[in-house]
């Protein structure tokens, strides 16, 4: 079926929508026609205004979940976390120091003084020796 010949269908089948609410609503209110008593003096505890202009500018209220339906209707999301203080972490989750350079090597200035950290003046002369031969 085209876009154009969808559209059309749509069209037509709102109207039909619209019209039987209007004759659902002018059937009702007939009925009500017929069961109205009148007054002939007024009371105090009347109430006077538009109601429907009041009710019409009042926004409605949207009943708020805490939780998404998932497609299949069963399924529900939270929308926040629930932390359960109940459970146990795991001890690989656990972090308690942060990291940071270790003591023995707070006080190092020098390229000279961070390789000997790591490696020994004999091993350094091993290094040294082999990359100028290379070079």
């Amino acid at each position: 079926m085209s876009y154009e010949a969808e559209q059309d269908r749509l069209l037509r089948l709102l109207q039909e929508v619209e019209e039987e609410r209007k004759v659902s609503v002018d059937e009702e209110s007939d009925l009500m026609e017929n069961n109205v008593e009148k007054r002939t003096k007024e009371t105090n505890t009347e109430q006077k205004g538009d109601c429907e202009e009041e009710c019409a500018e009042r926004p409605l209220k949207v009943p708020r979940m805490s939780a998404f339906l998932g497609k299949d209707k069963r399924v529900t999301w939270n929308k926040h976390n629930i932390s359960n203080k109940k459970t146990r972490t795991r001890k690989c989750n656990i972090v308690t120091p942060l990291p940071d350079v270790r003591p023995c090597t707070k006080n190092v200035k020098t390229v000279y003084e961070c390789w000997n950290l790591f490696f020994c003046d004999k091993i350094l002369e091993i290094l040294v020796e082999n990359t100028n031969k290379k070079i």
